[in-house]
């Protein structure tokens, strides 16, 4: 599904505005302004989240998903597509995770995450793995940020830490309301 973003908003208002005699002799254009819209505006956005707010970082289990995938169906933790849902709006999404990519994209598709992250790392793309602080560095490399400019949630106290010292804001998830209330402590 093609969703309108609000350039096309005001490229529709700005044809409206011309009238319906330049809209109907226009229609090349108002094409070439849509597929413009579409395709230059959403990679626009996407630097305009990278250069204004902060990266956000999530782990997989424990923080988007909850339960033993050897022995059980993986389950969303509560609350966590609303919370994505709404950072999405603001910020570059991205999973940092310890699994091979294989296992990683099936999730992500499966419980219908690969919508909201911006990137996908895993450790097998770096010979790294959290939470060695160069994993973390590889990462921000990787996007063209610095460190300082991500924030990190893990349901692991050993990966917070390893991130701190790569110099990235770090909470240690237990729960999406918990994560929310780190958030507003940074002014998130």
């Amino acid at each position: 599904m093609v969703s309108i973003r609000w350039g096309t908003w005001i490229i529709f208002a700005i044809l409206a505005a011309l009238g319906y005699e330049f809209v109907s002799s226009s229609l090349p254009l108002a094409i070439v302004l849509l597929i413009a819209d579409y395709f230059v505006s959403s990679r626009a956005f996407y630097y305009i989240r990278l250069y204004t707010t902060k990266v956000m970082c999530f782990d997989v289990n424990g923080v988007l998903v909850y339960g033993d995938f050897k022995k059980e169906r993986l389950k969303a933790m509560p609350g966590i597509y609303e919370l994505l849902e709404n950072l999405k709006q603001t910020h570059v999404l991205v999973v940092i995770g310890n699994n091979n990519e294989i296992m990683a994209e099936g999730m992500h598709k499966g419980k219908g995450f690969d919508k909201f992250f911006d990137h996908h790392f895993q450790s097998s793309m770096f010979g790294v793995m959290k939470p060695d602080p160069q994993y973390f560095i590889a990462v921000a490399k990787r996007i063209g940020v610095s460190t300082k400019r991500m924030v990190f949630a893990d349901d692991d106290a050993k990966n917070v830490v390893g991130a701190k010292k790569a110099g990235l804001a770090a909470f240690q998830f237990t729960t999406t309301e918990k994560y929310r209330k780190d958030l507003e402590s940074i002014g998130i």
